[in-house]
């Protein structure tokens, strides 16, 4: 981003958002974005700095209530309804107990992990894009670190209603979601593929989402490689409009021109 510090600190509440979004359903994904918020608008800043704040509540109030689960897993309920030894032996040993507060620390750690995993990507360090998904890989450990812990107290509870209540019963709803998210998932890749089939595809694909400097120029480049050179000038000159610091897109509009016999305009183009 070329743009000042502030300008950037302004930014990292949209980017924050944008990668937790991305990670919970990747509607608008792009190859390269390099947008700029550069007031601090309620939908843009202060919209996104709630919505974070109300996560992270969320997340210390798991946090705590994650502890609570572990220190109530002493299973003298359980016991009781157990005379036989070898039955209590079969039963998950979370279920009674000796892990208080092991997975409260997981899930801290994870939790550390997915911010120490973000922070190089805030614009605190002016990097070539505004956001990319590639860069959300290594932090994206960190929230399935947290989602798992989450997922294996809640299994701890399934356990503990299977032996006390009906066991054909017990996590039929959430084995429906998790089969649901699958399915979106599944229907979300395959639509990606879709916009692989060829650069056009891609980059048109990626444009209509986002404005992007060198997506534009790429763009040109597609076109400009099948003949279309005065689709492709269009391209070009949107990418120069959009970034004309960049050298590349003022070359491939020269030879944009070139291929129209204005070689006046070529040469300015080359000269840039």
């Amino acid at each position: 981003m070329r743009v000042s510090l502030a300008t950037r600190l302004i930014n990292i509440p949209l980017i924050i958002l944008y990668y937790l979004g991305t990670f919970l359903f990747p509607l608008h994904l792009g190859i390269a974005q390099h947008w700029v918020v550069r007031t601090m608008d309620f939908w843009h800043f202060w919209a996104p700095i709630i919505i974070e704040l109300g996560l992270c509540f969320w997340l210390i109030y798991l946090s705590v209530r994650l502890k609570k689960h572990c220190h109530s897993r002493g299973g003298g309920n359980l016991v009781e309804n157990y005379n036989s030894k070898n039955e209590i032996d079969r039963l998950d040993p979370r279920l009674h107990g000796g892990d208080t507060g092991k997975q409260q620390n997981i899930f801290l750690f994870f939790f550390l992990w997915f911010l120490i995993g973000l922070l190089p990507h805030l614009q605190l360090i002016p990097l070539n894009m505004t956001v990319a998904e590639r860069w959300m890989y290594f932090p994206m450990i960190g929230i399935l670190g947290m989602v798992g812990v989450l997922a294996s107290s809640w299994l701890v509870q399934d356990q503990k209603r299977q032996i006390l209540e009906s066991p054909d019963l017990v996590g039929i709803p959430r084995m429906t979601i998790i089969i649901f998210i699958i399915i979106l998932f599944f229907i979300r890749s395959f639509m990606r593929t879709l916009d692989w089939r060829n650069g056009l595809s891609l980059y048109g694909s990626t444009i209509t989402r986002t404005s992007s400097f060198d997506m534009q120029n790429n763009m040109g480049v597609e076109l400009f490689r099948v003949g279309k050179y005065k689709e492709a000038k269009k391209y070009f000159e949107i990418s120069t409009h959009l970034a004309p610091y960049w050298w590349v897109n003022w070359n491939n509009l020269g030879a944009a021109y070139e291929r129209e016999q204005n070689f006046s305009k070529a040469q300015e183009c080359y000269e840039r």
